[in-house]
Parts: structure tokens; C-alpha cells; sequence
């Protein structure tokens, strides 16, 4: 006779958890559980706090520890363009990049109102990077040989798209020209400027293809992989 469930095994495997978990849904009673072993350590959660259980609790693999010292040397100290910047996955990687301390984080878009809230976000930082917001389409090339020639990026993250499925079903002429003419123009002018890394932001449906979105960012990955081929100087990566 029993009110809830709390799971204490930290150090238990993603398989582990998965059957313990399994087992508490067939009491239809609520569950906790207490912080993994990483959020222990890292200080994110105390021992002292149980928590619900997560997506990272159930993943079918183990979580990735990111190498820190890695990014940072792949980070800080550099000029960092990142494009669609005040997007849901552009405006993440502003903030994970000002945790590794670059020298200037310069943040493109084509949304007046997505950039303006991740500038005003950042400029209430506590970080001496130095900020540069530049509202511009990718689709533009002038204008992006502007921005090149202005602030010299030396790492590109490209993480603007179209990005909506049932949209670019609708205008797939579109999609193509910024997932995959845009991208295009970007790949280029890294390669023309001298750009040490280019990292695209894929997404999985980029795996066969089924609908337009995905088949232009399969595109956009061959104009990565491409470049590659070509050994220049630029190193090109597509992360899904």
C-alpha cells in the first residue's frame, strides 16, 4: 500500500531504467527518479531532489558527454557567424557559443522581431564577446560578400532553413531557394574568405527524403560534402 514510486539507481543503464520504468507504469501509481550520475556530478541536481524521468532516461543509447576542451578550442577567441540566429536552433547555439567565450558572435537573420529579442537576450549577458546582429537573406549573395568581407568569420554555423514540412509542400520553389541556393552561396564564400570550419545544420529528414524540406537539406548536405571533395581549406560538417 504504497503513494508513489521513487527510483534510486543513478548509476543504472539506459536498459536498466527502461524495465524498472516499464514495471512502475504497471502500478499506475506516479514515479520519480533521482539525478543520473552526470547531474550529480556536474551539480545540476542534488541527490537530495528527485526528479521526473526524462527522454535521456529512455534513450536507446548511453547520453554523449561533450568534449569541452574540444569546443573550446574550436571556439574562443574566434569570430563566429551564425545564421538564423534568432531561430529555435540558431538561438541555442548563440547561447552555447557564448559559454566558450568567442571574440565576436555575429548573428544573421532574415526575422527583424527573431533577431532583435536574441540580441536583446545577449546584450543582457554577462560576456565580453562581442556582439554583431545583421539582418540579411541568405538567398542574397551580395549582401552575405558584404558580411564576409566586413567581419571575417573564421567558424559558420549555418542554421537557416525553411524548416515547416506542410509549408514548403505548398512553396517548394521556396525552400530550394534558401535551403539549397543559400546554402550555396554560403559554402562559397566560406571557401572564398578563407573560413577555418563550416558546420551545417541538417535534420533527419534528410534520410531518403520523403517530402521537399527534407530533400532540399539532403541538397544542401551534398554542397557540404562537395566542397570537401574538393579539398579546400575550409573544413565542411553536417550534423542531422
Amino acid at each position: 500500500d504504497f503513494d508513489e514510486i521513487f527510483i534510486c539507481a543513478p548509476s543504472a543503464t539506459n536498459n536498466q531504467i527502461r524495465i524498472i520504468i516499464n514495471e512502475c507504469k504497471e502500478t499506475n501509481k506516479p514515479f520519480k527518479t533521482l539525478p543520473s550520475l552526470s547531474e550529480l556530478i556536474e551539480g545540476k541536481i542534488s541527490i537530495a531532489q528527485f526528479r521526473e524521468v526524462s527522454i535521456l532516461d529512455l534513450l536507446g543509447r548511453e547520453e554523449v558527454n561533450l568534449d569541452k576542451n574540444s569546443i573550446n578550442e574550436f571556439i574562443k577567441g574566434k569570430r563566429i557567424l551564425i545564421t538564423g540566429a534568432g531561430g529555435s536552433i540558431g538561438s541555442e547555439l548563440v547561447r552555447q557559443c557564448i559559454n566558450f567565450e568567442p571574440s565576436v558572435l555575429i548573428m544573421a537573420d532574415i526575422s527583424e522581431l527573431n533577431l532583435f529579442e536574441i540580441d536583446r537576450e545577449v546584450l543582457a549577458s554577462d560576456s565580453n564577446t562581442l556582439f554583431k546582429p545583421v539582418l540579411l537573406d541568405i538567398r542574397d549573395h551580395d549582401v552575405l560578400e558584404q558580411l564576409f568581407e566586413q567581419y571575417k568569420p573564421q567558424v559558420v554555423f549555418h542554421a537557416a532553413a525553411y524548416k515547416h514540412v506542410p509549408m514548403q509542400e505548398n512553396f517548394p520553389w521556396e525552400a530550394v531557394k534558401t535551403n539549397v541556393l543559400g546554402t550555396s552561396n554560403l559554402c562559397n564564400l566560406s571557401v572564398n574568405h578563407l573560413v577555418e570550419k563550416f558546420v551545417l545544420v541538417s535534420t533527419d529528414k534528410a534520410v531518403r527524403p520523403t517530402n521537399v524540406m527534407g530533400a532540399t537539406k539532403r541538397l544542401a548536405e551534398m554542397i557540404a560534402q562537395n566542397f570537401n571533395i574538393l579539398q579546400t581549406k575550409t573544413d565542411f560538417m553536417a550534423v542531422r
